[in-house]
């Protein structure tokens, strides 16, 4: 959708409200936290034909690279994310650097970072997972930007913590360290089911299904999916897997 319009208003709302949906995918990412190797890749086919290759390019600080490619060009999206890890007591936080840039067949560019993750009960317990901190999108061309609030930053009683808030403003390019100017838009919902804007629902997990993934026919003999550890894991046999892990 972000691809099909012209109007930077209206694709920095696309933009915003994917990468929300987006974070929905990462709900139970933690159950079983296998390390990228140096120099690991992964390639990844969508059944809307768009490609994405992925490759690790530092193991210390982990450091992982992507391309992703939309069918026919209509957009290309690129960046770099750096992971760094805070251990409490029974507890973490995995805050992400760096940032993904969007770029679409007009010339149009968004740009965007991450906010943080933490996981409570890490060692027993019931684990959860919680998005919180702030993500800032920025369309630099036409003047946009977008921050986002998580975890009921308002302190909205009654309201989960998978809560967002936040809005989208313009601002001038010649000055851009000087503060936003207008709200042009309201953002809000919750990361694990949907994303209102001004109102209007633009992404409903119960209606927007993630799409098909699929292993393209030849892949480098790097890929993630060659791993003895992710095969016996696969498996059920979880002790083989953590042995293999050690052994790579």
């Amino acid at each position: 959708a972000a691809a099909a319009t012209t109007d930077p208003l209206q694709r920095m709302k696309w933009v915003v409200s994917g990468a929300v949906a987006a974070l929905s995918l990462t709900a139970d990412a933690f159950l079983k936290p296998l390390n990228p190797l140096l120099g690991e890749t992964l390639q990844v086919e969508y059944g809307d034909g768009s490609k994405m290759y992925m490759e690790q390019t530092s193991h210390h600080p982990p450091v992982l690279a992507f391309l992703l490619c939309g069918r026919g060009g209509a957009f290309r999206m690129s960046g770099h994310q750096r992971a760094a890890v805070s251990l409490g007591l029974n507890k973490l936080l995995f805050t992400s650097t760096g940032r993904y840039e969007v770029t679409f067949a007009d010339g149009g560019r968004v740009h965007y970072d991450f906010p943080s993750d933490r996981v409570l009960n890490l060692c027993w317990g019931k684990m959860v997972h919680e998005v919180v901190g702030e993500q800032r999108f920025e369309d630099s061309r036409n003047g946009l930007r977008c921050t986002l609030r998580y975890g009921n930053p308002s302190g909205l009683p009654g309201v989960p913590s998978d809560w967002f808030e936040g809005d989208i403003r313009s601002f001038d390019p010649q000055s851009p360290a000087l503060e936003d100017g207008a709200v042009l838009s309201r953002v809000q919902g919750s990361w694990l089911g949907f994303c209102d804007v001004d109102g209007a629902r633009y992404w409903d997990i119960t209606k927007h299904s993630p799409m098909s993934v699929a292993a393209p026919a030849v892949t480098l003999p790097s890929d993630s999916r060659n791993r003895p550890d992710i095969r016996w894991l696969a498996g059920g046999e979880v002790k083989r897997a953590q042995g293999a892990k050690v052994a790579l």
